[in-house]
């Protein structure tokens, strides 16, 4: 069977020392095809050559866009960059020629699986829109299969495969609208909870652009407490719009951050490919 091409968007601001990491994460990628767009966001620090060299290597996967403009409005009062990268998504979003659409930070990393399991999840559920779950970044598991049920016996399929994960993985599309009531703007009440799993990486269905993009911050309905939040807006108002959300608690995302999610202290399955 043919699958559908993804566009995976990359939006890049002064990444790099880091955005060859997340490029090879996405030409690891055991789903096919897929077009990679690097959407860089006017940086100034030689990101341009590293993502010039892989297009050298890969010229039909690889793409590289420049943002048209500066976002004016990228530092708030107290020097804090809230850009957040919506203006490089929606950029994005207008030149991808995939079916599907996913998103991959220069910044992170992500196992070859990926976006594999969140397309069969999405043909399972019948979604427009599926998330994963992150762990902390090391750079061993970057670019490598994660087994979605650790030693899961050969007999029972591939250990990478979606259709092995348990139902108490699956957060619901029950329980994401239960969320989406919870988060509403209130007029003297906010609640703050968090999307489900990792918000920056989704995967989502083209005609979702038709109603739903990325939202500079004096628009969000949904930003962090922090003053970003587009991707917490974003997902939010997918979930609201199509009613049909799904997330996999499965750490397919590598986030650098200092600390590990507290959901997988435990030593997490993989192998390589």
């Amino acid at each position: 069977m043919i699958k559908p091409l993804v566009s995976v968007i990359m939006p890049a601001y002064n990444n790099a020392a880091t955005i060859g990491t997340a490029l090879d994460a996405m030409l690891a990628q055991t789903y096919q095809p897929l077009e990679i767009i690097v959407v860089d966001d006017m940086s100034d620090d030689g990101t341009a050559d590293v993502v010039g060299r892989y297009r050298a290597a890969h010229p039909e996967v690889i793409r590289y866009l420049r943002v048209p403009y500066d976002d004016p409005y990228r530092y708030n009062e107290r020097g804090i960059n809230i850009n957040a990268g919506w203006l490089a998504r929606n950029v994005g979003i207008a030149e991808a020629r995939g079916e599907l659409v996913t998103f991959q930070d220069a910044d992170d990393g992500a196992a070859a699986n990926r976006i594999e399991v969140q397309y069969e999840l999405m043909q399972k559920y019948n979604s427009h829109h599926v998330v994963v779950d992150w762990q902390k970044f090391d750079p061993a598991l970057n670019g490598k299969v994660f087994s979605v049920i650790p030693d899961a016996p050969t007999s029972r399929g591939d250990p990478g495969s979606s259709n092995l994960i348990p139902d108490n993985k699956i957060v619901s599309t029950k329980e994401i609208m239960r969320l989406v009531r919870k988060t509403r703007p209130r007029r003297f009440f906010r609640a703050w909870d968090a999307y489900p799993c990792a918000g920056s990486n989704p995967l989502v269905r083209r005609e979702v652009f038709e109603k739903v993009r990325f939202r500079p911050l004096w628009e969000r309905t949904r930003p962090s407490q922090k003053g970003r939040g587009a991707d917490r807006d974003f997902n939010f108002w997918v979930a609201e719009e199509f009613g049909d959300s799904i997330a996999a608690k499965i750490p397919l995302v590598l986030w650098r951050v200092a600390t590990q999610n507290p959901a997988y202290h435990a030593p997490l399955g993989q192998r390589t490919i």
